[in-house]
């Protein structure tokens, strides 16, 4: 699948008014939860999007009854069947393995494959696979399948202490603190918003959540957890986008449903470049100013509360705009910059800088990159490496006087619903087509 965008109208728009989606890294988490409850549950503000398609699909597949539409996923579980391994045919989305706990619960055998999103370093499966193995999992593996067998035990109290503060283990540690009953303290855990939406909905299944510092997760598990009437934040990741997308187009942007909930690294990256906006209840404002009017920056991407690494592809379209010398160093994934390679093709100024040693010491892949001003970027094809990699390669073509074909943009929808959509509303043509 292609995403064409073609040049601006002569009549710039006033202004373009977004309603932001439900956020994908929330709603991957959320959706795993009704799995431990026998009955129905619903989730609002869930985004329509390939990856959340895939996960109702699997669960479909398991004879759980799904009907979603508008935001809404209703998810009814009683008569649930376990799922036969299938190579070619079995989820394997990025949040392929937040389903492992729950259908342990249910069946206490699940076979699955490796998860497989963006290729953007190791995923550490097999990682994921031994950490289950402090709520009494145990896996083999059989080529790509790996099969788990849950043998529950008697367990009072366990602390587990994280070797990094990663998303996706504290988000596997918190499902596996409900395959039994009693206390799980979880240290080192990450401290993404994303995770305070997952506390609230586990919460709301009357499970206990307590916090005692940012960095600590204790899950008070005594009694069979209820029905979830859930809630999905709002997307980070779109926001980050569309106010970059403001900024290129050169569009006044009103950006509505925004959880303005710890975004502090963002607001402070548009601090620092000169870039005016509000954030004020539920809604974002962005005013643009001409592009010599910003200010270069060398930026850190990392997790949060630092400025995250999905942030990154996104705003380096912006920095290759600005006058002078931007700079992005990359400290979450091994292989973050393929999408360099893509912009460079349609004129952006840029080069790798090899000699930076960050969290992954010395490495044969770049984890720092040296933007310069680019005033001679143009049209072309290019090819979308990855999720925020393609939209990275959107929002300049938001800039560029002629058309830009980008290939691969399925990966796009992964992330993102109506985006095509929506990028017209900053003046350009855009829209999908299969090959």
């Amino acid at each position: 699948m292609d995403l064409r965008i073609f040049p601006q109208h002569s009549n710039r728009p006033a202004q373009a008014d977004v309603l932001l989606q439900g956020s994908k890294n929330s709603a991957i988490c959320n959706i795993a939860l009704p799995l431990f409850f026998s009955g129905a549950s619903s989730i609002t503000h869930v985004p329509d999007i390939s990856d959340i398609r895939e996960i109702i699909g699997h669960l479909a597949s398991a004879k759980c009854v799904a009907r979603f539409g508008d935001g809404l996923l209703h998810l009814d579980t009683p008569g649930m069947m376990s799922v036969p391994y299938c190579s070619t045919g079995s989820l394997r989305t990025t949040a392929s393995r937040f389903l492992i706990p729950g259908f342990l619960h249910r069946f206490g055998e699940y076979t699955t494959g490796p998860s497989r999103g963006d290729d953007l370093g190791n995923r550490q499966f097999d990682t994921y696979a031994a950490f289950l193995g402090h709520f009494g999992v145990r896996h083999e593996r059989s080529g790509d399948a790996y099969r788990f067998i849950h043998e529950p035990r008697s367990m009072s109290a366990i602390t587990i202490s994280l070797p990094f503060p990663s998303f996706g283990l504290t988000v596997l540690a918190m499902l596996g603190a409900l395959l039994q009953r009693g206390t799980t303290v979880i240290k080192n855990a990450c401290q993404e918003p994303e995770l305070i939406n997952f506390c609230y909905n586990i919460s709301k299944m009357g499970a206990s959540i307590l916090r005692p510092s940012p960095t600590e997760v204790r899950i008070v598990h005594d009694n069979p957890l209820r029905s979830l009437d859930g809630i999905n934040m709002a997307d980070r990741n779109a926001a980050v986008t569309y106010t970059i997308a403001s900024c290129l187009a050169q569009v006044p942007l009103r950006l509505r449903g925004y959880d303005n909930i710890r975004m502090d690294a963002f607001h402070q990256f548009m601090a620092d470049i000169a870039l005016p906006f509000s954030a004020t209840g539920n809604e974002l404002h962005i005013a643009p100013r001409p592009f010599s009017e910003y200010r270069p920056l060398h930026l850190n991407a990392s997790l949060f509360p630092a400025f995250h690494s999905d942030w990154q592809p996104l705003v380096a379209p912006l920095l290759s705009r600005i006058g002078g010398e931007s700079s992005i160093a990359e400290d979450l994934f091994e292989y973050r910059f393929a999408y360099i390679q893509e912009l460079a093709k349609l004129g952006v100024v840029a080069e790798y800088d090899m000699k930076y040693r960050g969290r992954f010491g010395e490495s044969p892949h770049p984890h720092r990159v040296i933007i310069r001003h680019s005033p001679d970027i143009h049209g072309g094809t290019v090819n979308a490496t990855d999720l925020r990699g393609g939209a990275s390669l959107a929002l300049l073509g938001l800039s560029i006087t002629e058309p830009v074909r980008i290939q691969n943009a399925q990966h796009i929808l992964r992330g993102y619903e109506h985006f095509d959509q929506i990028l017209s509303k900053f003046g350009v043509t855009a829209d999908f087509v299969n090959k």
